[in-house]
């Protein structure tokens, strides 16, 4: 079990599994709340969320390795960013705050947010209320993971591919969800198929991240034994 861990790839291919089980029990019993991958407060939500808060936790013990290693986290505020961003989308997915966001924002912002919905609503937007609000700081989050994936492949940080592919499931993800929230096609024929498709994405895409934390964080912990 030991050298189970050891392996990233043992490591990746065991949450593939459980991502996998979870996407099956809803082909399977489409008819159960509990499993199904459109609702809210259920096994899958209660599955990726916990699993993007587990990524937190292999964040943080990365980033204390590094400081008691080398005193100073200069040039590696990119696991705390990480640490930072996986532990809003645990939260997210589980609270639901993106479904309510509108709400939120209008009771924060009041008529600013009124304004900022009628106006891209009059450019011709039609999909999920909380995208809007969202995609700014996913276009900066996705700069900035670009910037330190190609960053590690310089400097043959191991299994750097795996964050890659984590992020675009990611972004995947979300391109999907605004489609199938079109009013032409939410709740009409193959709705359910774009459902199965975005939250697919969405569950290994956190796989793959979490796998790729869970590496590095193997590798710290050899070094730091060795040092």
């Amino acid at each position: 079990m030991k050298n189970f861990f050891k392996n990233p790839f043992s490591f990746l291919f065991l949450f593939l599994s459980i991502d996998v089980l979870v996407i099956l029990l809803h082909l399977i019993f489409p008819q159960m709340a509990v499993f199904h991958l459109d609702y809210e407060s259920n096994l899958p939500t209660i599955y990726q969320g916990s699993k993007l808060i587990f990524s937190t936790t292999v964040s943080l013990l990365i980033v204390c390795l590094i400081y008691l290693k080398k005193g100073t986290l200069k040039r590696e505020w990119f696991w705390v960013l990480l640490a930072g961003m996986t532990f809003f989308l645990g939260i997210d997915e589980i609270g639901q705050l993106h479904e309510n966001i509108s709400t939120y924002m209008k009771e924060i912002i009041g008529e600013s947010a009124v304004l900022y919905e009628s106006s891209i609503t009059d450019l011709g937007y039609a999909s999920t209320t909380w995208l809007p609000y969202y995609i700014g700081p996913f276009i900066i989050l996705t700069l900035i993971v670009a910037y330190f994936v190609i960053r590690f492949a310089r400097e043959k940080i191991p299994n750097v591919w795996m964050m890659a592919i984590g992020w675009g499931l990611f972004l995947l993800a979300i391109a999907i969800e605004y489609v199938n929230t079109m009013p032409h096609i939410m709740f009409q024929e193959g709705y359910n198929e774009y459902v199965i498709a975005e939250e697919s994405l969405e569950i290994f895409g956190a796989t793959f991240i979490l796998a790729f934390a869970g590496s590095v964080l193997t590798e710290k912990m050899t070094s730091f034994r060795k040092a």
